[in-house]
């Protein structure tokens, strides 16, 4: 990505006020269809677009920026702060991205009195990881790929395979924590070769975020590789850190 203007704010800063205000009024009608961040295409490059972030806050005092998930130090996008547009409830951010490009993002909106911050999805976009429910670890998914399948999806209905729970006391951190455990279609406890095993950790985001059972039941299914069991351990902030990087205890 690059910082650049897209063709519309660069439209918009050109309008006088009256016009400028019916035009925001129209934006924000149709943003309700979940139809932002604004994509636009540029004639001279097919393989960029324009992405225009944009986000509606109608209280002062506020500064609002936004975080993207799993990419670290990317200096190609500035300070990551949104502009205030001519006074308005309209908060904007300008890039050149790359035409295939998927990366999950939310809002961050810090009250410049108190300090106090939030952070939120965007409102406007309906396509979220984890789907459905709402969490606060939430964030909201720009993906252009065109070619690519979805295997996060659940592709077929009726399989019947499970996720038993296993409650497990960590006896290193003295923590209370669930297993799941993953039983493929069709599982047989009596087959002769044994199941292939997979072990996750960080649990709720290989259920949620990266849907692992959706994903084995699509490739299991589509034959893509053979049963296989999962294993999901929980963790949690603080014993991740003890637990995890080479402890050999555990």
């Amino acid at each position: 990505p690059y910082m650049t203007i897209s063709p519309f704010i660069s439209d918009l800063l050109k309008l006088d006020n009256q016009d400028f205000k019916q035009e925001i009024k129209k934006l924000w009608l149709n943003a309700k269809e979940g139809n932002l961040p604004l994509i636009e295409s540029d004639s001279l490059d097919s393989d960029y677009k324009y992405l225009t972030l944009i986000y509606q806050e109608n209280s002062e005092n506020k500064e609002v920026s936004f975080e993207v998930k799993g990419i670290y130090d990317e200096y190609r996008l500035g300070d990551m702060k949104l502009r205030r547009m001519q006074n308005s409830d309209l908060y904007y951010r300008c890039y050149k991205i790359p035409n295939d490009i998927c990366f999950a993002y939310r809002y961050i909106v810090k009250d410049t009195i108190s300090g106090n911050e939030i952070k939120a999805i965007d409102k406007f976009n309906l396509d979220l990881i984890p789907r459905g429910q709402i969490y606060n670890i939430s964030y909201s998914v720009i993906d252009l790929r065109s070619n690519e399948i979805d295997w996060n999806a659940k592709r077929y209905d009726n399989l019947n395979s499970k996720i038993d729970t296993i409650k497990y006391t960590d006896s290193i951190v003295k923590k209370d924590r669930n297993i799941y455990v993953y039983l493929p279609p069709n599982y047989d406890k009596n087959r002769k070769k044994p199941y292939p095993i997979i072990y996750l950790f960080d649990a709720f985001l290989y259920l949620n975020r990266v849907e692992v059972p959706n994903i084995l039941d699509n490739i299991i299914t589509e034959k893509k590789i053979e049963p296989m069991i999962a294993v999901f351990f929980g963790t949690y902030r603080k014993s991740r850190r003890i637990i995890l990087p080479l402890n050999f205890e555990f």
